[in-house]
């Protein structure tokens, strides 16, 4: 059972894909015209990226532009000397001492096997309670219409499908890298671990459905690397704690200071991270690369980019500066017109509930 079918065959039934034109790719254009050449035509009157600057990407998001969160004096101190320490403390660590989730990988190995056996899904979903627990919420969630309750695994296969389960299992085995520091984190530092997890599911379901929308790049490539794009973000919250007390500094940090300290790391640690770990080069490209869009850049990343800058704008008003501009320079590669990009903005809320139901 080839990998692409399973995880399409996810966004369906999570009613993120429908009938593989989600949405965003129905209001964006007629059945006739594909997105990119409507747009190809919009710019010979006026220029893409003008057009994309009147979109408002906050409207329908948590909360207002207005809301954003500046940093003051006080607190860029801090974050500058949070970083300096944890990359201190990331150099001199083991990466390949915590490794990427076994079970996570014997998960997607066994997707791409030809003689997929569902008998060894159940087996491995299985030995984890609470990745049992979430697959049935799902099967229940979909059969609600019958009003007949999901009791075990293999129910919920034959209800859902075993495409769905597999999705639903290999995104959710992930979480091992997020859970394993949530555990002893408390107030500021648990919830950013919570939104970590949040914004990962959210940008792998938003990649997802933007890869179908535009028909265009690999499925697989684009759900995976919006999932794990902001992995080094996990490394930092794992030694944020040791380190503010380590520097002495007052209380507990502010969770505008721990954003701003995770997106100064991240990308180093997740690039450092995706090659000791030895993921597929698209993900370390994704780990690397998905703040740097530009006309040379492949059209997975920018989906990639377009996904995650348009979960960020819409979860956090701790969002990185420059993170509008970027979400206009990926669509403006991807050659999406105002109309799409308004309704991929649109989708963002629907992404983000169903990661929040996983």
């Amino acid at each position: 059972m080839a990998f692409l079918g399973w995880i399409r065959s996810l966004l369906a039934r999570l009613g993120l894909g429908g009938d593989e034109r989600p949405a965003a790719a129905i209001v964006a254009s007629p059945k006739s015209t594909p997105p990119a050449r409507r747009a190809a035509k919009r710019r010979k009157a006026t220029p893409l990226a003008e057009e994309l600057l009147r979109v408002d990407l906050f409207e329908g998001s948590d909360f207002a532009a207005t809301a954003r969160v500046p940093l003051g004096d006080a607190d860029r101190d801090q974050v500058e000397r949070v970083c300096v320490a944890l990359r201190a403390r990331f150099d001199g660590s083991k990466i390949e001492a915590q490794p990427f989730p076994s079970r996570a990988s014997r998960i997607f190995a066994l997707l791409e096997d030809p003689d997929f056996d569902v008998e060894r899904l159940v087996q491995l979903t299985q030995r984890d309670p609470a990745l049992s627990a979430s697959i049935l919420r799902v099967a229940n969630s979909a059969a609600s219409a019958s009003r007949v309750e999901v009791e075990s695994l293999r129910e919920a296969i034959v209800r859902v499908g075993a495409e769905t389960v597999a999705g639903v299992a290999a995104a959710l085995s992930t979480r091992a890298v997020f859970d394993a520091g949530a555990k002893g984190a408390r107030g500021v530092l648990r919830d950013a671990w919570a939104q970590a997890w949040l914004h990962s599911v959210a940008s792998g379901f938003a990649a997802g459905t933007t890869c179908i929308a535009l028909r265009r790049g690999d499925l697989e490539r684009c759900f995976l690397g919006g999932m794990l794009h902001d992995i080094g973000k996990t490394f930092a919250l794992r030694d944020l704690s040791a380190v503010w007390r380590e520097l002495g500094l007052p209380g507990t940090p502010s969770l505008a200071v721990v954003s701003a300290a995770l997106e100064d790391v991240h990308v180093e640690f997740g690039g450092a991270a995706a090659r000791a770990w030895k993921l597929p080069p698209f993900l370390v490209e994704a780990c690397e690369k998905h703040h740097q869009v530009t006309k040379e850049s492949d059209g997975e990343l920018a989906m990639i980019t377009l996904a995650s800058g348009l979960v960020d704008l819409h979860l956090s008003p701790y969002y990185r500066d420059g993170a509008e501009d970027e979400v206009r320079a990926a669509a403006e590669k991807l050659g999406v017109d105002p109309f799409a990009l308004r309704a991929f903005r649109a989708e963002v809320r629907t992404n983000v509930e169903k990661a929040r139901s996983l």
